[in-house]
């Protein structure tokens, strides 16, 4: 019998349903080259003692060329989109939430000097300032004024994400564009008492959405003039 008879022989033994091919036919003391189609594993199979065929599985499927390169089918490459839609909808969210959650800490890092300012101010003269520039806190890249106005009374200044006014024994900021436009907090330099601000003249989101949201405030506690009030 011929050494691809035999390898055929030990093959239909073996799995009776795979398809084989000899690529060469092997002389003396020669491995036998086979590729056979079936399920992906790798084998040796013993002809004689000095004789062996090393046999590669691959996919078989009709009228296809087992050994091309398979590309990706149209429902594989969809399943692929779902998917990145899917982590897109549940990353973009919270991505957005992180972004606001560091400007509001950068706002409160910042009102948070001026309050130190202002104390140290009132200890000093006996009154609070009523200028920003009388508090010893650089206001760089600050344009002196309001955008939003009309929220609170006294002097202000503003850059291009808040804008921050004194407001009694109060120093009170909030945002001046964006999502969370006319959203902030205020702090009194007194009692270093810190509330959270939703203007709702600007802001149109779901009540809460800015102080139990992004600023983990507490309970409401007052609702007037167009201002919701949180503890923080």
């Amino acid at each position: 019998m011929q050494k691809e008879n035999v390898v055929k022989v030990i093959i239909g033994r073996v799995k009776p349903d795979v398809k084989i091919s000899c690529h060469s036919k092997p002389g003396r003391g020669q491995a036998v080259n086979a590729a056979v189609w079936g399920e992906s594993t790798n084998f040796n199979v013993g002809l004689t003692p000095d004789l062996y065929a090393n046999f590669r599985y691959r996919p078989y499927r009709s009228g296809v060329n087992p050994t091309s390169n398979k590309g990706f089918t149209l429902i594989e490459l969809l399943v692929v989109v779902l998917i990145i839609g899917i982590l897109a909808a549940v990353a973009l969210p919270q991505y957005e939430k992180a972004v606001w959650k560091s400007r509001a800490s950068n706002m409160q890092t910042f009102m948070r000097s001026v309050a130190t300012a202002q104390n140290a101010y009132f200890l000093a003269n006996g009154t609070a300032a009523t200028e920003l520039n009388e508090l010893a806190v650089g206001f760089d890249g600050f344009t002196e004024g309001t955008v939003l106005g009309g929220l609170f009374t006294g002097p202000g200044a503003y850059n291009n994400l808040f804008e921050i006014q004194l407001w009694g024994s109060s120093t009170a900021t909030y945002f001046v564009s964006g999502k969370y436009k006319g959203c902030g907090m205020s702090v009194s330099y007194k009692t270093d008492t810190w509330r959270c601000l939703e203007w709702h003249y600007y802001y149109k989101g779901t009540p809460g959405g800015f102080c139990q949201k992004i600023m983990k405030a507490g309970d409401l506690l007052s609702d007037e003039n167009n201002l919701r009030i949180y503890a923080m």
